[in-house]
């Protein structure tokens, strides 16, 4: 009967442990695969941040016209590479916003743009483009350096994912 008994309890106990190590691999799973779809999220986001970025400050855009939003073929604020055009910047203001996020290639995720001046001892706001930065849980900033009327520039982009 002794024998019997002790086989008993070690069962109990070795089911105990596998039992407690199958949670532990449950949990730490889990925990895994949020972390990677939240650098996944992350790095979707910087990828279509710079990517808008890069547009605005390298490129010209396409058929621009403010008052005929429909008729442009893509946004960019310069008339040079990393050269800002003040005419560009006020009509990129008066676009629908969004308009200006499908042009952009912003899906699924809101933006606001603002461009600093330098005016000789600081940087003064020279432009506010897109909707006001919400509470979101995350932000993600990309700061590119530029020039604006011979002046140094900072065009500051915000991008994050609404509230659900």
């Amino acid at each position: 009967m002794a024998k019997a008994q002790i086989f008993s309890v070690d069962v109990i106990l070795a089911s105990a442990i596998l039992i407690t190590i199958l949670i532990s691999v449950f949990f730490y799973w889990n925990y895994s695969q949020r972390k990677l779809s939240h650098q996944e999220d992350q790095s979707y986001l910087l990828s279509t941040a710079e990517q808008a970025a890069a547009q605005l400050l390298l490129t010209s855009g396409g058929n621009w016209s403010a008052s005929n939003p429909s008729a442009i073929s893509s946004l960019g604020l310069a008339y040079q590479p990393w050269i800002l055009s003040p005419s560009k910047i006020a009509n990129f203001s008066l676009l629908p916003y969004n308009t200006s996020k499908e042009l952009l290639g912003i899906k699924g995720q809101e933006f606001f743009i603002q461009v600093q001046q330098w005016n000789g001892t600081a940087y003064d706001v020279a432009a506010e483009i897109g909707q006001e930065m919400s509470q979101a849980p995350e932000i993600l900033k990309v700061t590119r350096l530029a020039l604006l009327n011979n002046q140094w520039a900072v065009l500051e982009l915000f991008i994050w994912v609404p509230h659900e």
